[in-house]
């Protein structure tokens, strides 16, 4: 199993020690060659391409699995011939989450802080509610974010209950390129029953039934003003539905690759290649 780009190229150095006929199931978190590792192809003088396409091409890859069927279409074009699956982002929680729990006098919009909107941005947001005479209310979990409600980290089902009382959830990506984690972060949001307003290229992937796309804080206050908390919160609960669904159909189409490599016994379709010779400490 290589979990993320960056296993699969530790992974290369132990190719030559694998019994014959190994398989490999590679966990892709990202398209290799988009952000945040579109840098690397240029700043490696083409070295991070042609490393990733040659084991992607060699036969010990039997399987890829990624977070949307936009990197599953990109796969399949970068390496031919590999089963790949798409398995969303969505990890529900160990006990269900009560969606009950928001206020109706407000609209509660989610924040998560670690990948938060930047301060200025969050500020204006504010500024320009308050102009709408929108009645509202800013969450920041993870982190601190100006005029806004501050919730420490909490545990993963603690966290999806505290989104649970909101209505809104900002998807920021930052940048007009794919930012890494915001495809857990709208799923995230969804099985908290919110609606996520998503910024830029922050949409990608699989569509929820409710979701809205903003290009800055004036787009975003104007998309916001539009919606009441109780639409928000049918369309909260929607989205649940609709991502829990998702995620079953996700686990079956994976599980039948997988016991489709098992009953093939994991052949590969050649001598596994062998370990690059890159200079650095040899797999341990």
């Amino acid at each position: 199993m290589a979990d993320h780009v960056r296993g699969l190229l530790m992974l290369s150095k132990c190719l030559g020690r694998l019994p014959q006929g190994s398989p490999i199931v590679y966990l892709a978190h990202d398209f290799h060659m988009e952000t945040p590792y579109g840098y690397l192809p240029h700043v490696s003088h083409g070295y991070f391409e042609r490393s990733v396409r040659e084991l992607l091409r060699g036969g010990a890859v039997r399987l890829i699995v990624t977070v949307t069927l936009r990197d599953k279409y990109l796969y399949e074009e970068e390496a031919p011939g590999i089963e790949v699956v798409a398995f969303p982002s969505v990890f529900p929680p160990g006990s269900p989450v009560d969606l009950s729990r928001k206020p109706d006098d407000r609209i509660v919009v989610n924040m998560v802080g670690t990948h938060g909107p930047p301060p200025a941005f969050v500020s204006k947001l504010s500024e320009l509610l308050r102009r709408g005479g929108v009645r509202f209310e800013l969450v920041s979990v993870g982190g601190p974010a100006p005029g806004a409600t501050y919730v420490p980290n909490l545990p993963r089902d603690q966290f999806l209950q505290r989104l649970a009382e909101g209505h809104a959830g900002i998807n920021y990506s930052g940048s007009t390129r794919l930012q890494s984690g915001i495809n857990v972060k709208r799923m995230d949001f969804a099985l908290a029953g919110n609606v996520p307003f998503s910024h830029h290229l922050s949409v990608t992937g699989e569509p929820l039934p409710r979701e809205h796309a903003f290009i800055d804080a004036y787009d975003l206050t104007t998309k916001i003003s539009q919606f009441s908390p109780g639409e928000l919160a049918d369309w909260g609960r929607e989205n649940a539905r609709y991502v829990m669904a998702l995620h079953e159909r996700a686990v079956r189409s994976l599980g039948e690759a997988i016991r489709g490599l098992l009953r093939r016994g994991g052949l590969s379709r050649g001598p596994a290649p062998p370990a690059r010779s890159s200079g650095r400490r040899a797999c341990t």
